[in-house]
C-alpha cells in the first residue's frame, strides 16, 4: 500500500490541498507543497497544473505560465487546465490566447466547476471579441495605389499640382526644369 501512495495517490492528495490552499488559503503554502512533489518527480499534468495556479494565486505569473503551459500541451483536454492558463496569460496581458483558453475551457466543459465556469464566463465578457485586425507585423505590404488620369487632364492637372507652368506639350509625368 506504501508504494501505490507514494507513486500516484499521494501525489494526488496534495494536488487537491494545493489548489485548496491557492484558492482558499494560502497560495505560498501551496507553491511549496507543488514545488515539494515537482521536486519529488511527480511530474504529471495535475502537479504542473497546480504547481503554475499556485504560483499564479502567489503572485508570479510569469513562472506560473511554464507550469500552465506544460499541463495543456501534453494532451489531456481538461477546462480546469484551459481555465488556469487562461487567467495566468490574463494575468500577463496576452488577451488573444487568454480569451481562446478561457473559452475553450468552456466549451470542453460549460460547467467545469460551480465557482470557476461563472468567473470564466465573466472572464470572456471582460475581455470582449476578438479584433478582426491583424496585428501591423501580419499585415501585407500596401503597393501604392495608381490613380488613372485622362490624358487631356493630366498635364494641366500636373502643372498645377506642381506650380511649374507645364506646357501644353509636355507629356504627362515628364520631368520639370527646376527653377
Amino acid at each position: 500500500m506504501y508504494e501505490r501512495l507514494r507513486t500516484g495517490t499521494w501525489a494526488d492528495g496534495e494536488v487537491a490541498l494545493a489548489l485548496l490552499d491557492a484558492d482558499h488559503g494560502n497560495a505560498a503554502a501551496a507553491v511549496t507543497r507543488m514545488r515539494a512533489e515537482w521536486a519529488r518527480g511527480h511530474r504529471s499534468v495535475r502537479v504542473a497544473d497546480a504547481l503554475g495556479w499556485a504560483l499564479y494565486r502567489a503572485g508570479q505569473p510569469k513562472e506560473a505560465l511554464e507550469y500552465a503551459t506544460r499541463a495543456t500541451e501534453e494532451g489531456l483536454r481538461s477546462a480546469l487546465f484551459a481555465y488556469h492558463r487562461g487567467e495566468i496569460e490574463r494575468a500577463l496581458g496576452d488577451q488573444g490566447p487568454a480569451r481562446r483558453h478561457v473559452a475553450e475551457a468552456l466549451r470542453i466543459n460549460p460547467h467545469f466547476s460551480p465557482l470557476l465556469a461563472p468567473r470564466a464566463e465573466a472572464t470572456l465578457a471582460v475581455l470582449g471579441e476578438p479584433s478582426t485586425e491583424l496585428p501591423k507585423e501580419l499585415r501585407p505590404e500596401e503597393a501604392p495605389v495608381a490613380v488613372a488620369v485622362p490624358a487631356s487632364k493630366s498635364a494641366s492637372a500636373s502643372a498645377s499640382e506642381k506650380g511649374r507652368g507645364a506646357g501644353p506639350g509636355t507629356p504627362p509625368g515628364a520631368a520639370q526644369p527646376q527653377e
